[in-house]
């Protein structure tokens, strides 16, 4: 009985590493979450062998059952880590092609249906990341536009909002970008008002107000979260290059590019803001594309 139980803890292991690893997810780093998943497919395999055939345990029983779960658990993992998936795969050259026609595929089929519940809206809101990242924001910022915000809760519309305000600040639409920003909710998540507040600081600079948009930076104070001090940058030197200190936005850029962050001096450049020539530059005397 015992072997039988170990025996089946074992399968279950495998049958879900082996899933996860063959849909792209690692697991290396997650074993734990791994082993409380294997459960799902081990328990029902166990009861199998066990149940059916007191006091013993009967393989042939215990595999039957355990191929039933091993194939409910794939149908339903495939399912819920859809984003996770498609986010790893866009980030992949050699697969964004493919991960591509598949959010199309799947954003599509559902406004179209009108089968885009809650859920699968903020599955979007959190993939739109990742568009945006691949300089896909021109998609991101329409499929955004398209959803209801009665659908989400107010931390995932707000996500969603200041996802959909970068996209359009991206395709240097700042009219479409406030539109954006304002459908914000309130949200009792201080890092998720900060990047929200970054962001609407960023509108600020690039629409000519770069006192404020200094001033509101400024306010978030000295322990922005690692993830924002990139976006805090971007907003410091294109205000900084509006008022006219160039060397202050120059001097900026540089460090920020020594960081190894050149997607903050490409995001300068693609915006247009004061300090775009800066950026352009710098990318230019490092000989490194723009894109």
């Amino acid at each position: 009985m015992w072997i039988g139980f170990w025996a089946s803890l074992l399968f279950g292991f495998l049958v879900v590493a082996g899933i996860a690893r063959w849909l792209g997810i690692p697991v290396r780093y997650q074993l734990k979450s791994v082993f409380m998943l294997s459960l799902l497919v081990s328990l029902p395999t166990c009861a199998g062998g066990a149940i059916s055939s007191q006091p013993g345990f009967r393989l042939e029983n215990a595999a039957f059952v355990g191929a039933i779960a091993a194939l409910a658990f794939f149908v339903w993992f495939h399912r819920q880590t859809f984003v996770a998936r498609v986010t790893n795969d866009l980030r992949n050259p050699a697969r964004r092609a493919r991960a591509m026609r598949s959010l199309r595929n799947w954003i599509d089929r559902r406004f179209a249906s009108g089968e885009l519940t809650r859920s699968l809206a903020g599955d979007f809101v959190s993939v739109s990341a990742a568009l945006i990242d691949i300089d896909e924001e021109r998609i991101a910022a329409e499929w955004l536009s398209r959803l209801d915000p009665t659908w989400l809760d107010p931390d995932t519309r707000t996500l969603a909002a200041n996802n959909e305000a970068v996209a359009w600040l991206t395709l240097a639409d700042l009219d479409a970008a406030r539109t954006a920003i304002a459908k914000r909710a309130p949200t009792t998540d201080g890092v998720l008002d900060q990047v929200v507040q970054t962001t609407s600081a960023l509108i600020q600079a690039l629409d000519g107000d770069h006192a404020r948009a200094l001033a509101r930076v400024d306010a978030l104070g000295p322990d922005v979260p690692p993830a924002l001090e990139g976006s805090v940058a971007e907003v410091r030197a294109t205000a900084l290059a509006g008022l006219g200190e160039t060397e202050r936005a120059r001097d900026l850029l540089r460090a920020t590019a020594a960081k190894g962050d050149l997607r903050v001096i490409r995001a300068v450049l693609k915006k247009g803001g004061p300090a775009s020539a800066l950026a352009k530059a710098l990318l230019d005397s490092r000989g490194t594309p723009y894109r």
